[in-house]
């Protein structure tokens, strides 16, 4: 074998070592590229993930932060009986209640009534529907005031009172005596357990803004003091409070301490 022939094999033998380096090295940079492209998507992925999960904490963050803002409401209804002689302002009590604001006329008739109120109590807020039926004040009257007691067995009773008949801002103790007479007529029905559950009485002094011009709230109260001092030994639970039913007057007052009366039972 002559040089030449050497020379071209040992030229070959170099030129396939270096071709075989290039492609090793193409090879690696390919490599390298693949890792390097794997790495980004790994960390796009990474931080896609680590967004969507900063995102969910922000929005548990806001619903969490909503759900406290807004208060939850319990609703309860209250099956009560509103009672008192003619005149006394029932109507006018329930329909001021109820948003009305035009002068009611005597009632000659039974009818349904209900109104709703709102109340926060021991840091919770109430929504309460009341299911009142309005129910005349004579004496004709005084059988369907017994027979509501035993059909609807209400939970508590409202009784409303005033100081006198008309305009007149003078307390007239014949008066008191009628509405207290009215009471104790229903009291045989209200006191018995086997046909009412009725332990709770509001009683409502109404039309202080007549009254309230000669006499004091407490003032008032003494002249039914040994009233309330008697429905209070019979077992009852007695709210006494003063009222406008025409103005609105400390109702929302009496009312609220009614509610929670109603709820600690």
């Amino acid at each position: 074998m002559d040089n030449t022939t050497l020379t071209i094999i040992g030229l070959l033998i170099a030129g396939t070592g270096v071709a075989h380096q290039v492609l090793s090295h193409r090879r690696q940079r390919l490599e390298n590229e693949r890792k390097e492209q794997l790495d980004k998507l790994r960390q796009e992925h990474l931080r896609q993930e680590k967004e969507r999960a900063e995102e969910l904490a922000r929005q548990k963050k806001m619903e969490d932060e909503q759900r406290r803002q807004q208060p939850s409401f319990r609703v309860h209804t209250i099956e009560v009986l509103v009672a008192g002689r003619a005149g006394v302002g029932k109507t006018q009590l329930i329909w001021t209640l109820q948003g009305k604001t035009e002068m009611p006329q005597p009632t000659i008739d039974a009818t349904k009534e209900s109104f709703v109120r709102s109340s926060v109590i021991n840091s919770t807020n109430y929504v309460f529907l009341y299911q009142v039926p309005d129910i005349g004040g004579d004496d004709q009257f005084m059988h369907i005031l017994n027979q509501e007691l035993v059909t609807r067995r209400p939970e508590a009773l409202v009784f409303m009172v005033d100081h006198a008949e008309g305009t007149s801002t003078a307390f007239n103790p014949k008066r008191a005596e009628e509405h207290m007479r009215a009471l104790y007529s229903i009291m045989p029905v209200l006191s018995n357990p086997r046909s009412s559950r009725c332990r709770l009485i509001l009683f409502l002094i109404n039309k202080m803004d007549i009254w309230g011009q000669s006499c004091t709230p407490d003032q008032m109260r003494k002249n039914y003091s040994e009233h309330i001092g008697r429905l209070r030994g019979l077992g009852f639970h007695v709210i006494v409070e003063t009222v406008s039913a025409r103005n609105g007057a400390y109702l929302n007052v009496a009312l609220t301490q009614f509610e929670s009366a109603l709820l600690n039972g």
